[in-house]
């Protein structure tokens, strides 16, 4: 006698499939279901492939839910007996290698009664401040840390100085609270004229001077600067650079003349901001001029200001006619970077006869080498046409690379590169 086999409908959840008594979910982004009777409802039963029996159909599904649990249940057991035998096996072998591969520190414990070893660090800084003619006999280990301190920046603060006395002629310079200013030499002389490279033409050649701003901030741009370009390039540094005075030295050792650059109020202030101690339209005569000593005595050997921004004051002649008074009388040359086509800087010069000049064009404004190119053809066109350029740049990588090879063929074109100073006076105000 054969008993009659049911039919199993077997469906596994994560394969997609149902149990047979359980109905399809409604799609939620299917159109609506046709009308029954309609043509679409026909065409959709006589087209459509039921994988699974109708809910009213008499199915196993009772059956296939428990294969279904039975094979769950031996798939988690053998898991599980699998991981278990394989601990039993490798987990000592395992905690071994975690524990050799970890950062480990031994720390001994001392012994009761044991001296701790000798403080090197404590002990070279002892050594230092005896070779120093300094007695460090019973004094306790704070206070020698803290004299060693002292010692070394005191021994900084002698080194910048002898650097600085390097730079400058003290006939023409005064020491105050600020440090050390540059200063009219009784007998007249001027550091614009003393510090200034020498030059010498013997033709009637067009003169073109070149700036290059903004150094001292990166190391390796600033030593572009100072070795990649001639000597007849105008080096400017800014007074927030580290180490400027080493800088300086080391700009002059390479023929170069220096300049300091000038922090000046923008428009857009404090959103474009030149630092500290930028001078501000909006402040008082003593404080802009106080600054401005600062600025001064950040270093020497320089022949004067290169004004850094400034579109604001520079249009401001109350707050601008004293500080360029002050470095009229400190024997300085002004240069103002146009950074505005309405600063009055130039005429202030005029009338108060300090020495000046005026960038004709900043070159590096657009950083591309077509625009460096345009900006530097300007600057032979203008000196061809006045006799007297100025181009003003930074040591971006790109500018210094235009300029190396526009800078070796000026003379064969006709014109000389010259330090700023030799063109003081020169140009033609527009």
């Amino acid at each position: 006698m054969k008993l009659p086999i049911p039919k199993i409908a077997l469906s596994i959840p994560f394969l997609g499939g149902r149990g047979a008594k359980d109905p399809p979910p409604p799609d939620p982004f299917a159109p609506d279901t046709p009308a029954e009777g309609s043509e679409e409802a026909a065409s959709s039963e006589a087209g459509a492939d039921i994988p699974f029996p109708p809910p009213d159909q008499k199915t196993g599904g009772g059956w296939g839910r428990i294969i279904l649990v039975s094979a769950l249940a031996v798939i988690t057991l053998g898991g599980t007996g699998a991981i278990v035998g394989w601990l039993a096996v490798n987990g000592t072998k395992t905690a071994a290698i975690r524990d050799a591969t970890q950062p480990q520190v031994s720390v001994g414990i001392r012994p009761f009664g044991a001296e701790f070893p000798p403080n090197s660090s404590l002990d070279r800084t002892r050594r230092l401040l005896e070779e120093l003619g300094v007695s460090t006999a019973g004094l306790p280990e704070a206070d020698i840390t803290v004299g060693a301190a002292e010692v070394e920046a005191e021994a900084e603060a002698v080194e910048e100085k002898e650097g600085m006395a390097a730079l400058y002629d003290p006939a023409l310079a005064e020491e105050n609270e600020k440090g050390v200013l540059p200063m009219i030499a009784p007998d007249g002389r001027q550091p614009w004229i003393e510090y200034a490279r020498s030059f010498s033409t013997d033709q009637d050649r067009p003169r073109v001077a070149v700036i290059v701003g903004r150094l001292g901030l990166s190391q390796e741009l600033t030593e572009a600067a100072i070795e990649a370009l001639p000597g007849e390039v105008t080096l400017s540094f800014a007074i927030y650079a580290d180490d400027l005075v080493p800088w300086l030295v080391r700009a002059r050792e390479e023929g170069h003349e220096v300049m300091i650059d000038l922090p000046m109020e923008p428009v857009d202030y404090p959103r474009s901001d030149p630092g500290p101690e930028t001078l501000l339209a909006t402040a008082g005569q003593t404080e802009n001029l106080q600054r401005l000593l600062t600025v001064m005595a950040s270093g020497a050997g320089y022949v004067g200001l290169v004004s850094d921004m400034g579109s604001r004051l520079l249009s401001e002649e109350k707050a601008l006619r004293p500080i360029l008074d002050e470095i009229k009388q400190r024997g300085l040359m002004f240069v103002d970077s146009r950074s505005s086509s309405r600063s009055i800087a130039i005429d202030i010069a005029n009338e108060i006869q300090l020495p000046k000049a005026f960038a004709d064009r900043m070159v590096d404004t657009v950083l591309t080498a077509r625009d460096i190119d345009r900006r530097l053809a300007d600057i032979e066109r203008i000196a061809r046409t006045t006799g007297y350029a100025v181009a003003l740049a930074k040591p971006y990588p790109l500018t210094i690379d235009r300029l190396r090879p526009w800078i070796a063929g000026l003379r064969a074109r006709g014109f000389d590169l010259a330090p700023v100073t030799a063109v003081a006076d020169k140009q033609i105000t527009r």
